[in-house]
């Protein structure tokens, strides 16, 4: 019995140990500490050029302070001018003046015709040695030339400073010369953080957190390089990568600034709880779009070619801008550099297209994964679905309907991708994005925001930070299509037991959360367009971060692709007081409505309630006194208690 015993207790021993050895290697695998590049957005470089005796002199960077020196006092006659120019509403002097300020104190800056720099510059801080931020910090305390510290900060309490690289690059320059320097950097990088460490311990692959003009830049290198396989895992947030609706609206002379969507892009980065942009409604912004389109003409002289600014330039508009502005024989040279960019790797006909270099990186066991931003306007005004700076076309190939549109009712696909890939607003069909799988899109997400949105920055955080591969379908918690949870937008809300921003059978009830992590709101009404549903008049208290489920009577239909709205409308302790929010969903049932080709698009939004009862006059009148928001709100809330009231009476007789 003992010897029995013995044998079985060898037996659970040695078990024990192969498990826990298992466990360790397991363990070991699922924890790598690869060094992260952080590529960071526009201009985030300081450069200098070197005197004649050789010492650094920066001519970007500390922009205050440059454009401070190179006033020499002229600051107090500049805004004697803007006032006069507020004042008779002309800003072209003004405009002029700015334009030929800028040239003067960045005239290091100016590019030949050919797009290398008039005047050798270099990134202040330059190599992986230099860039780590361990490294930066000690040697600039003060915070110079550490890009995107927030974000490194969040990064470091992850794998440690030290494992922080920032890249650095002479951001004038086309992203396929940037793409090459990234690749000699990711090369820099890996010498570097192996350097010091066991052999055990050295990695043969980076890792790359990109914004905006950096997802640029990384995009293009992961598509041209991406088959080397030196990156493990890389997120493009709000990246560039196909251009910037801003630089084409630039150069033809198109800017209709809102003040309305100006003000909102503050409240979500500032997260304000106050709805500060009700207050705007009447603002007018065209001595801004006059002061601009002034400028712009007299600031070529030392931007006209920058690679950057022509990569920033969607290839729809490419050869527009390039007949208007580029001669074929005089800039040949620079066109070549360009082309190449515009036809190799943003057309879907080019070799490197982003499409098929994705592909290939991820096949070489790199994990590339895009969050963006859309249903906002480009801050400019020109109307396209964007993150207010880049168009959700640009960051990621989708097909978009024209801003202020949607698909019509039934709306099929473009690619057959096995999964529905249309937004809750039937604004974006993303199944023909770089990366159908792999890119997650987020309703009213503003530019460079992460941070500010605990889904995206929490969305961020775990796909960077595991040694797992995810997808849109695996990554449980985070639907491909998701309305920010920004605080700015007071509420959010979703069907009970459905995919957000859908609807099926089964659902009896509005999921609505309070995103105030202070305040307690009280939500007066729900009222719904599009759909013969019913919310209680019964207003519902909501403490701060707190969610509750109201619910709903009336019967859902058992269709498949048809668009309504849901609003929301609140009371809220603030200085605006009221507030409210409109949701797009799509029915999920499973009859196929039939989309009617003769009528593709449909407007965006529904006719609002207050709308459909007040006439032209009436409406002009609110507009024009700022409190067209504020009467919808009122009258959404009275429309929930009327039609509650209604419906007993119904009920009694």
């Amino acid at each position: 019995m003992k010897k029995t015993l013995a044998i079985l207790l060898c037996v659970i021993m040695v078990a024990s140990l192969f498990t826990m050895s298992a466990f360790a290697v397991k363990e070991e695998n699922e924890w790598k500490k690869y060094p992260l590049i952080l590529v960071p957005g526009y201009t985030s470089t300081s450069l200098h050029k070197l005197d004649e005796n050789g010492n650094k002199v920066e001519v970007w960077g500390d922009i205050l302070g440059i454009i401070g020196d190179g006033l020499n006092g002229e600051s107090v006659g500049l805004l004697e001018q803007l006032a006069k120019s507020l004042k008779e509403n002309d800003s072209s002097y003004y405009a002029k003046r700015v334009g030929e300020g800028f040239n003067r104190i960045f005239a290091d800056l100016a590019c030949k015709n050919d797009g290398t720099s008039v005047t050798p510059l270099y990134p202040y801080v330059d190599k992986a040695e230099e860039n780590n931020f361990a490294a930066l910090r000690e040697a600039y305390p003060d915070g110079k030339y550490q890009p995107e510290p927030v974000f490194a900060e969040l990064f470091a309490e992850k794998i440690g400073y030290e494992n922080i690289y920032a890249f650095s690059c002479d951001f004038r320059m086309g992203a396929i010369e940037l793409s090459d320097k990234l690749r000699g950097y990711v090369d820099e990088v890996l010498e570097h953080a192996n350097r010091n460490r066991a052999e055990k311990d050295k990695v043969d692959k980076v890792n790359i957190y990109a914004i905006s003009h950096g997802g640029q830049i990384s995009g293009t290198y992961l598509t041209r390089y991406g088959h080397e396989g030196k990156v493990n895992k890389a997120i493009l947030t709000v990246p560039a990568l196909g251009g910037a609706q801003i630089a084409y609206d630039l150069y033809n002379g198109e800017t209709q600034f809102n003040a309305v969507e100006l003000i909102a892009f503050l409240e979500h980065g500032m997260m304000f709880e106050e709805d500060y942009h009700q207050l705007v409604d009447t603002i007018d912004l065209g001595i801004g779009d006059s002061v601009v389109k002034g400028f712009f003409p007299v600031a070529l002289e030392t931007i006209q070619y920058w690679g950057s600014i022509w990569d920033f330039i969607p290839l729809k508009h490419y050869e527009e801008m390039k007949e208007r502005y580029l001669d074929p024989v005089k800039d040949a040279e620079f066109i070549a550099k360009t082309d190449k960019m515009h036809y190799e790797v943003m057309s879907p006909e080019g070799k490197d297209y982003f499409g098929k270099g994705f592909k290939r990186a991820q096949e070489a066991g790199t994990d590339v994964y895009i969050l963006a931003g859309y249903d906002c306007n480009v801050f400019t005004g020109t109307g396209e679905s964007a993150d207010m700076l880049i168009t959700i076309e640009s960051s990621t190939g989708a097909t978009v309907a024209p801003f202020g549109k949607r698909f019509n009712d039934g709306y099929i696909q473009k690619v057959n991708t096995g999964l529905y890939q249309v937004s809750p607003s039937m604004t974006v069909d993303a199944s023909t994005s770089y990366m159908p799988y792999h890119t997650w899109f987020i309703e009213n997400y503003y530019h460079g925001m992460t941070l500010n949105d605990d889904y995206t920055r929490s969305l961020a955080m775990n796909l960077l930070f595991t040694d797992e591969s995810y997808d849109v379908t695996t990554m449980k918690g985070y639907s491909q299509f998701h309305a920010t949870t920004n605080i700015s937008h007071g509420v959010h809300a979703q069907f009970k037991g459905c995919t957000e921003g859908h609807l099926a059978a089964g659902s009896d009830a509005l999921i609505v959360k309070n995103l105030s992590a202070e305040k307690d709101i009280l939500v007066m009404s729900v009222n719904v367009n599009g759909l013969d549903i019913s919310f209680p008049s019964k207003p519902v208290r909501l403490k701060a971060g707190e969610s509750k489920e109201i619910p709903f009577t009336g019967e859902i239909p058992d269709v498949k692709g048809r668009n309504f709205e849901v609003t929301v409308s609140y009371f809220t302790p603030t200085i605006t007081m009221l507030g409210e929010r409109t949701f797009d969903f799509t029915l999920m049932g499973k009859e196929q409505i039939v989309y009617d080709t003769n009528n593709p698009y449909v407007d965006a939004d529904f006719v609002s309630k207050l709308d459909s009862v007040i006439d032209k006059n009436t409406n002009m009148i609110l507009v024009n006194t700022g409190l067209k928001d504020s009467a919808s709100i009122i009258y959404n809330m009275l429309y929930g208690i009327i039609k509650a009231i209604a419906a007993v009476v119904g009920f009694v007789k």
